[in-house]
């Protein structure tokens, strides 16, 4: 009898392996490509948020320090022009004597404070990165007195941030109390600027006047 290669049984594949673990049939259905892309766009996906992330911290590092440097900026120059004003305020209310040398301003402005000496013939101060401004002439910054000796300094073997995070100078039932880690001047005293009601009315409240003498 012939052997009739028609009539032999033979198992259809998917009977002999479970659908999964057939390459060849998940290249028929196109899983393994759809798996690729899909992997591929997750890759990408992750590369540009590195990227994006990486570009905002980029940008973030170089406006910071700029938009901090506009701000401490801009804080000096309103602290000079609550300065200026006081001033002219003083002068205008006190066309006779002036300002008295010695004379101390301490102004307030975002919650930092600034220390200002008046001292005729002193050197000219300007605004920062402005250069010099006649408006400001006989003052001297705290934090850069030049050639003279200051009323007001940091104790030695003291640290203190300026402008100051606190009020140097405060007055409480008549008397003076100094920001701790600051001193006056030996031989000196601190009293509060004793100016006539309308000047006083005038000046700004953040803006606080003492004045320097010898010690009683």
């Amino acid at each position: 009898m012939a052997w009739d290669p028609y009539k032999k049984k033979f198992k259809s594949r998917k009977y002999r392996f479970a659908p999964e673990d057939n390459f060849k049939l998940d290249k028929i259905r196109g899983l393994d490509d759809r798996d690729g892309k899909e992997e591929k766009q997750r890759q990408m996906l992750n590369v540009w948020t590195v990227m994006i992330v990486s570009v905002a911290l980029l940008v973030l590092a170089l406006i910071i320090p700029k938009i901090a440097e506009t701000v401490i900026v801009r804080r000096h120059t309103d602290a000079l022009v609550d300065l200026h004003n006081a001033r002219m305020t003083m002068t205008k209310n006190s066309m006779e004597t002036g300002i008295a040398d010695n004379t101390i301003f301490v102004i307030e402005r975002g919650g930092r404070y600034y220390m200002f000496w008046y001292k005729q013939g002193a050197a000219i101060l300007g605004k920062k990165g402005e250069g010099y401004s006649a408006k400001y002439a006989d003052l001297v910054e705290i934090s850069d007195p030049g050639q003279y000796i200051l009323p007001v300094n940091v104790a030695e073997g003291k640290s203190l941030e300026y402008p100051f995070l606190e009020e140097p100078i405060q007055e409480k039932d008549g008397k003076i109390k100094l920001l701790d880690g600051l001193e006056v001047l030996s031989g000196m005293e601190l009293a509060v600027y004793a100016a006539d009601e309308d000047t006083g009315n005038e000046i700004a409240s953040n803006v606080k006047l003492y004045s320097l003498k010898k010690a009683q």
